[in-house]
């Protein structure tokens, strides 16, 4: 930049990456602390995170969520420095396992779909080029997450702290999971098995009380970029 010669371009810069940096933190403190609500909702929290705010904020689930961005503080000092490196690790290792988990997920419900003789086509979502893309992605993040700490393996950079910080999630996941299934007695389910009927009415009302504007399309969205007014469905089916 400063061979540039654009004085205030090092400025521009940093002022982007904080815009980006303050996003993607106001996006996971939210996404964190609705889904330690949610998993009080279904008995796999303490039941203090069931309790919310006038607005609907879970306030305990948000205090408990604001606590982990004190790690940063870690950086202060080279020594500690190297804690938060091992936690970032951790934490890309279980984000990646975290995508992986979403497209088996996916999968499974398309064979649902496909066993229950239930036409994707009539619901208000529907992924193209499935299931493919889901086992290309699927298949891409496995290859990812197993090559992620590939340097530990080089010639003399083996050691334990390393190999720990880049696997101790591919680890921990699978037995997370077989621990659950054996002490609460629990068994998957076949694609015949899963509930595609029963919850659909309270579903649908659901989404109904929310109104049109919380299901605009992509193409309605990016139509509303260069557009003075609101777009809706209608408006996009009659090509206005």
């Amino acid at each position: 930049m400063k061979n540039l010669g654009v004085g205030v371009l090092p400025h521009i810069t940093n002022s982007l990456l904080f815009t980006s940096i303050f996003s993607a933190g106001h996006t996971y403190v939210y996404c964190a602390s609705r889904n330690l609500h949610s998993l009080a909702l279904d008995g796999h929290a303490p039941k203090i995170s069931l309790r919310c705010t006038k607005n609907g904020v879970p306030i305990y689930c948000f205090l408990l969520t604001m606590l982990f961005p004190l790690l940063s503080l870690l950086q202060v000092s080279s020594s500690t420095a190297q804690v938060l490196d091992w936690l970032v690790n951790l934490m890309t290792s279980g984000g990646l396992i975290n995508f992986i988990v979403i497209c088996i997920t996916y999968l499974r419900y398309y064979m649902a779909c496909k066993h229950q003789n239930i036409d994707r086509r009539t619901l208000p979502c529907y992924g193209w080029f499935q299931p493919y893309s889901a086992w290309i992605a699927l298949t891409g993040l496995g290859l990812i997450t197993l090559c992620n700490g590939y340097t530990v393996f080089l010639p003399g950079a083996f050691s334990a702290a390393g190999f720990l910080t880049k696997y101790l999630m591919v680890l921990l996941t699978p037995l997370t999971y077989l621990w659950w299934k054996f002490f609460k007695g629990t068994k998957v389910m076949s694609p015949s098995e899963g509930d595609l009927v029963w919850e659909k009415p309270l579903i649908d009302a659901y989404e109904e009380s929310m109104g049109e504007e919380c299901f605009r399309s992509f193409k309605v969205e990016i139509m509303e970029l260069f557009s003075k007014h609101k777009w809706s469905k209608s408006n996009v089916g009659n090509g206005n």
